[in-house]
């Protein structure tokens, strides 16, 4: 099994970009997955992730229409790792998913060094 601090699901190359530069600046492992499909792959490939940081919107398969997906991911996060650990970033408002999964939200103004404290602490806990 590959244990990452960080698996993101994230279509945008630019947030999987900075988010990735913060996570190798402070010296933690990052996989960024870009579609549901890629997700559950990495997930059967038996990777987990300390923290899972989830976008809202993201192809089924890459190169596919976006669409709002966060909520599948998060339950299938949950099938694999029961007890994971779940941050939504997405520019939506996704507070009251980060509510239902018992998880974390931040909205995507948050800046990625910004983000990394918080998942974190969210290690530590």
């Amino acid at each position: 099994m590959m244990l990452y601090d960080i698996m993101q699901v994230e279509d945008d190359e630019d947030f999987r970009f900075f988010l990735r530069i913060e996570a190798k600046r402070q010296g933690m492992s990052h996989l960024e997955v870009g579609s549901l499909n890629d997700l559950e792959e990495a997930l059967k490939d038996s990777s987990r992730a300390k923290v899972y940081v989830v976008d809202g919107k993201f192809p089924v398969d890459l190169g596919c229409q976006v669409e709002f997906l966060a909520p599948k991911a998060a339950e299938i996060i949950r099938n694999f790792d029961p007890e994971s650990k779940i941050m939504f970033y997405s520019l939506s408002d996704l507070s009251y998913l980060a509510q239902k999964f018992n998880a974390e939200y931040a909205g995507k103004e948050t800046l990625p060094r910004e983000l990394i404290e918080k998942i974190k602490e969210m290690i530590e806990k």
